[in-house]
C-alpha cells in the first residue's frame, strides 16, 4: 500500500511497504547521475513512445534487468550505457538527462548481446530502498 509521508497538498514522496521511497512530483529529478546509482534502486524512464523500468544489480557496472517499452512484460539483463541526444554522440559525463536517449546493451539468452535506443526522456523516477 502507498502511504503519503506529506499531510499537504503537496506530494513529495511516497512510501511502498515501509521499505522503498519514490520520488514524485517536485522531487522529479531533471537529470540522474548514473555515478550515485546503488544496489537495488529502480529507475522508471518515460520516453516520447515507451516506459522502461531499470532495477540496478551492480551499480558500479551499471548492470541491471530492464522491462517495459519494445520488451513489454520480458525483463532481460542490460548494461544502461549512456545517454545522449545523437546516436553518434556520447554522453562522458554518465548524466540521464531529459530529451536525451538511453542505450541499453541487451544480453538474450543466448548471450548474444543488442543495443536498445530509447526515444527521448520525458520524465525520469527514482525509486530507492531507505537505509
Amino acid at each position: 500500500m502507498y502511504q503519503n509521508k506529506n499531510t499537504t497538498n503537496k506530494v513529495d514522496s511516497i512510501t511502498i511497504d515501509k521499505n522503498i521511497s519514490v520520488l514524485t512530483n517536485n522531487d522529479i529529478p531533471k537529470e540522474l547521475s548514473l555515478n550515485d546509482l546503488k544496489l537495488e534502486d529502480r529507475i522508471i524512464i518515460y520516453t516520447k513512445n515507451s516506459q522502461y523500468y531499470f532495477r540496478v544489480l551492480d551499480p558500479l557496472l551499471r548492470t541491471g534487468i530492464v522491462s517495459g517499452g519494445s520488451f513489454g512484460n520480458k525483463s532481460y539483463k542490460a548494461v544502461l550505457l549512456s545517454a545522449q541526444k545523437d546516436p553518434l554522440e556520447f554522453n562522458s559525463d554518465n548524466v540521464i538527462r531529459l530529451n536525451s536517449k538511453i542505450i541499453f546493451l541487451i544480453q538474450d539468452k543466448n548471450n548474444s548481446i543488442t543495443r536498445l535506443f530509447t526515444s527521448p526522456i520525458k520524465t525520469l523516477k527514482l525509486s530507492r530502498k531507505l537505509a
